[in-house]
């Protein structure tokens, strides 16, 4: 696709800016200083108010902004292998199936909240991870602080703020599949003290490793680029307000799902009839003020978001020649528009007693693709309209926590309550009558509960209990707009977290049980004789999980630096059925039993201002089920995924030169998986009766990049 001028991102802007500076920056204090001797602090904002991660009582994975870039982090599959007991994959119409403890969403169904800027997101969870601090993921129902849509847990982007310091970075990276990734980044001190500005943004493009050998073409290309601009004002020292502005762009292959005899047959060529695309526009405000009163803090937060989306797809996965059948939106799709709107007081944090009080709105309004034709080729009759509907989803809520400290003893609890209404209205839907409307509401009292207990100077055990609920909708992609009821979630879990004296080393242990009721699920079938894709979203059952996990962090010495995760997770239904046959006992989908995370870093001078970093990491992911009916011989094989990478430059400024390889060990793997997607013999691969998308095999890249 052919971008207009406007549309470009003024990089030699960013870079110009830049190398304005090369001269001002001081670098030369920086080049002559030492590793860190000891780990840094982590400071999170995940119960809404600046904290140290060792204090708070629930498990908390956090991959910082330095971390993202020396592992390669840069999509939501890289965060999902960092962290155990999370699966996280982006399908291929830019959703997400993700899995936290064996609670969460798939594809059109939510249940694992995404948040950036501190506001939730509804459009694009699969953004491209860029000038972010640091990524926090929050394990078990978040509902008390973060709603519905946030009950098997929450990923949460914290992006850099401006600041008053002239400070910028940029990097190009290349790699194979013609891949080119360039990024940038520039703070700029309006009025000293005041008004401060930053600006950032990426341009991506990939031939993709997937072929269309049948059209001869590139099956899954990508082109994916965004620009973020935000702005501090602080015209006192108790007031300040941040106004964000962000756009992102992503055209990838649609459902570009390749046909195999079996779950062990893998391929990466699609040889469809047509190309295939997917569309996705994302503009965003968000607008945080922020008065410190004189006994608490005034918080206003709200946001406005806006995404457009076209799509366009292969569903019969014919090659040319033959008859294919072409799902595609029409033109006029209604975007998908999200307003938010949140009000708090925090106490200070300070003496024995905290407390924290909101309220919270939002209107939701047309999140699935609404106006969907399928079209034949060769064409027997005209297009025929199969989806064409609009949604609202209006959530009002209050809220507030409380926390006591008596001594090494602390108390925090906190309840939500909360009203969804959702409403839905059918247009034309194949095989029913035009004009079909339904609703449901939902009402949610989700209470949380914790108690710990420090035994020693950063060394806690504790105890937490909490309730989460993905309120109810309406199934508007199945013959008639059947509503479904809100699913609900309550977690127990105890553990232990702390360091050692000297801060090198430190450490996370905890154990889970989840009971789950009418949990939601998207179920996807192919039936030639009922017209193709069939698609369906219901209650299915209930499920139970439990499991253990670990995260161990050892700074060995001022060089090195290694780390340790893993989960256990036993997660199956209890009472649960898939069209209408039992699976009760059958394991989850995407919950793998045992996952893993091994890492290291190595950093060193080498010679005078020049330092080298190496990091390595490699995950292990267990054999998992794709489906509900856990059906034989489709398990995904357990398999490593490795990922490494050495740079050479100088210490905290200036230049930097780096090669990095993802997939090390060329591993070949699942992202999706569907079995038992065709009948036997309807489709004229071989034995073919599976369909996926394979994961990306190994890539080398290299880069230079420039900080100052």
């Amino acid at each position: 696709m052919t971008r207009s001028a406007c549309q470009t991102i003024p990089w030699v802007a960013l870079i110009a800016l830049t190398a304005l500076q090369d001269a001002a920056a001081d670098t030369t204090a920086a080049a002559n200083s030492e590793a860190p001797d000891q780990l840094q602090e982590v400071i999170v904002s995940a119960r809404k108010r600046d904290e140290r991660l060792i204090d708070i009582a629930e498990s908390i994975t956090v991959i910082s902004g330095e971390d993202l870039v020396k592992n390669g982090v840069t999509s939501v599959e890289d965060v999902g292998r960092q962290t155990p007991n999370l699966q996280l994959n982006m399908r291929q119409d830019l959703t997400t199936d993700v899995v936290i403890r064996g609670v969460g969403a798939y594809g059109d169904v939510l249940g694992v909240g995404f948040n950036i800027d501190g506001v939730p997101n509804f459009t694009d969870q699969t953004m491209r991870l860029e000038d972010l601090d640091s990524v926090e993921i929050l394990k078990g129902p978040q509902g008390t602080l973060y709603g519905g849509s946030s009950i098997g847990g929450l990923v949460r982007y914290v992006s850099k703020k401006p600041d008053f310091n002239w400070e910028g970075e940029s990097s190009l990276e290349v790699g194979q599949y013609s891949t080119t990734d360039i990024s940038a980044a520039q703070n700029i001190p309006l009025i000293d003290g005041i008004l401060a500005m930053r600006v950032s943004g990426y341009d991506v493009k990939s031939d993709g490793y997937i072929t269309n050998s049948d059209l001869g073409i590139n099956g899954d290309p990508l082109t994916d680029y965004g620009m973020r601009m935000s702005f501090l004002y602080r015209p006192t020292s108790t007031i300040d307000a941040l106004l964000t502005l962000r756009y992102s762009f992503i055209e990838n292959g649609s459902d570009e799902y390749i046909p195999v005899p079996g779950v062990k047959d893998y391929s990466y060529d699609a040889p469809f009839y047509q190309p295939t695309f997917n569309i996705r526009k994302v503009y965003g405000v968000v607008l945080e003020a922020n008065d410190d009163l004189s006994f608490a803090k005034l918080t206003s937060l709200s946001s406005f978001t806006t995404a457009h989306n076209q799509w366009d797809a292969d569903v019969s996965q014919s090659p040319s020649g033959l008859p294919g059948l072409t799902y595609y939106t029409l033109p006029g799709n209604r975007p998908t528009e999200v307003s938010t709107q949140e009000l708090r007081l925090t106490s200070p944090s300070n003496g024995h007693f905290e407390w924290l009080f909101g309220l919270y709105a939002a209107s939701i309004k047309d999140v699935l693709l609404n106006q969907v034709a399928q079209f034949f080729v060769p064409a027997p009759a005209d297009n025929e309209v199969i989806n064409d509907f609009d949604t609202t989803r209006v959530d009002t809520a209050g809220f507030g926590t409380l926390s006591y400290f008596l001594g090494p003893l602390r108390l925090d609890a906190g309840v939500r309550i909360n009203r969804t209404v959702y409403n839905a209205r059918v247009y034309v839907e194949a095989g029913g009558p035009p004009d079909q409307t339904n609703a449901i509401t939902s009402h949610g009292t989700l209470p949380k509960l914790s108690l710990s207990y420090s035994f020693a100077p950063d060394k806690q055990v504790y105890v937490t209990f909490a309730k989460g609920e993905e309120p109810g909708a309406v199934n508007t992609v199945s013959t008639y707009p059947i509503p479904y009821r809100s699913e609900t979630a309550q977690s127990y879990e105890v553990g232990t977290k702390g360091e050692t004296a000297d801060h090198r080393f430190e450490y996370s242990l905890s154990a889970f049980y989840v009971s789950d009721q009418n949990h939601q699920y998207e179920s996807n079938l192919y039936n030639a004789s009922l017209g193709g894709f069939l698609s369906l979203i219901t209650n299915i059952g209930s499920s139970r999980t439990y499991g253990v996990e670990s995260e161990l962090n050892w700074q060995a010495t001022n060089d090195w630096r290694f780390g340790l995760s893993g989960g256990y997770l036993d997660a199956s239904w209890l009472n649960a059925s898939y069209f209408g046959a039992p699976i009760n006992g059958n394991v989850i989908p995407n919950s793998p039993r045992v996952s893993t995370n091994v890492s290291t870093a190595y950093s060193r001078p080498v010679a005078g201002n020049l330092r080298v970093d190496a990091n390595f990491n490699v995950g292990y992911t267990d054999s998992m089920w794709w489906d509900l009916p856990n059906t034989p011989s489709t398990k995904e094989p357990p398999h490593f995924m490795s990922n490494a990478r050495v740079a050479l430059g100088t210490d905290k400024r200036g230049w930097q030169v780096a090669v990095r390889v993802s997939n090390l060990f060329n591993q070949k793997y699942w992202t999706e998986y569907y079995p038992q997607f065709f009948a036997p013999g309807t489709y004229p691969c071989n034995n073919c009766t599976d369909m996926g998308f394979p994961g990306a095999p190994r890539e080398v890249f290299g880069s230079v990049s420039y900080k100052y």
